[in-house]
């Protein structure tokens, strides 16, 4: 799952944008519309405000509007409703990921300072024993959650084949497979 996640892990700040807020600090969906929150994925994806644009290497990058236009480039691809269709459900899938992917993250930064709080307490007390029980119990609504992101990338995949196959031009894109999907499973 790490090398399919990689282009959605490693949340941080947008250099050019003034006023940036990391999926860490935000809880604001990716597509709230707020011109003034960028949230970026290590630099294959970024929400900014109602655009989501996709970079690759050694392609133009890829924005996908909230009505499902694709623009590469800078052009719009002439597109049917039923390509538009099928980009703004890939759209919506990826946000789908990437929240899930927001809320393990804070689940996982509220467990290490609950475990921090545990073993403090646990020193002070003399009541060592009891620190990894208690921080164990709460680490498997975590790993539920974090489950949901292998749901939700086998989503993103449906929604890429059918964006894929509708829309040559989203091709090069769409690198998500169904091998990805069992990976992140085990």
């Amino acid at each position: 799952m790490a090398g399919v996640l990689l282009p959605l892990a490693g949340c941080g700040r947008d250099p050019h944008a003034d006023t940036a807020a990391t999926a860490s600090t935000d809880a604001t969906p990716p597509d709230a519309g707020k011109r003034d929150k960028v949230v970026s994925f290590n630099g294959g994806v970024t929400f900014d405000g109602d655009q989501v644009t996709l970079r690759r290497d050694t392609l133009p990058d890829a924005v996908i509007t909230p009505g499902g236009d694709l623009v590469l480039g800078g052009k719009t691809v002439t597109t049917t409703d039923a390509q538009r269709q099928a980009m703004t459900t890939y759209r919506k899938a990826l946000q789908g990921m990437v929240q899930q992917g927001i809320e393990v993250g804070k689940a996982g930064a509220q467990l290490g300072a609950q475990a921090a709080t545990e073993a403090i307490k646990g020193l002070f007390s003399g009541d060592t024993d009891q620190i990894e029980a208690k921080v164990e119990a709460k680490t498997e609504g975590i790993k539920a959650a974090a489950a949901k992101l292998c749901d939700h990338l086998e989503t993103m995949r449906v929604a890429q084949d059918a964006a894929v196959a509708l829309v040559p031009e989203f091709k090069p894109y769409g690198g998500l497979e169904q091998k990805d999907v069992t990976d992140c499973r085990k």
